[in-house]
């Protein structure tokens, strides 16, 4: 059995697998960037009340700001 820390590495390695198939497909990092665009539009749209909560707006843009810069899962 998998330990958390290589459960870890191994989705990572994963993530970096499928950055590197994106890279050397353009049609395909098109297809991804429209997904993560239309996945800040909805969560802005349900999440609307978090981005306006006193206490959690700092994160809940910061998290809408990463997935569109494609941060989040970075290797």
């Amino acid at each position: 059995m998998a330990t958390p820390a290589q459960t870890i590495q191994d989705a990572l390695r994963r993530v970096a697998q499928f950055r590197h198939q994106q890279a050397g497909d353009p049609a395909l990092a098109r297809a991804i960037a429209e997904v993560k665009h239309f996945q800040v539009r909805r969560f802005q749209a349900t999440c609307a009340d978090l981005l306006h909560h006193p206490r959690y707006a700092r994160a809940a843009d910061f998290f809408a700001g990463a997935v569109q810069r494609q941060e989040l899962c970075q290797p």
